[in-house]
């Protein structure tokens, strides 16, 4: 299976790394427009 692993990264790595980069990168920029967003009508700054 690790072997395998390894010749699947050299094909699929840019792209899977690129899909998580930008699901991770997409849920932060949510949750921090989210609680920006919250704390700017309530005129509080929730802690992050």
């Amino acid at each position: 299976m690790f072997k395998n692993g390894v010749k699947l990264q050299k094909f699929h790595s840019f792209e899977e790394k690129l899909k998580i980069e930008t699901k991770i990168s997409l849920k932060v920029y949510l949750f921090l427009e989210k609680t920006y967003f919250k704390s700017r009508k309530t005129g509080k700054r929730d802690r992050i």
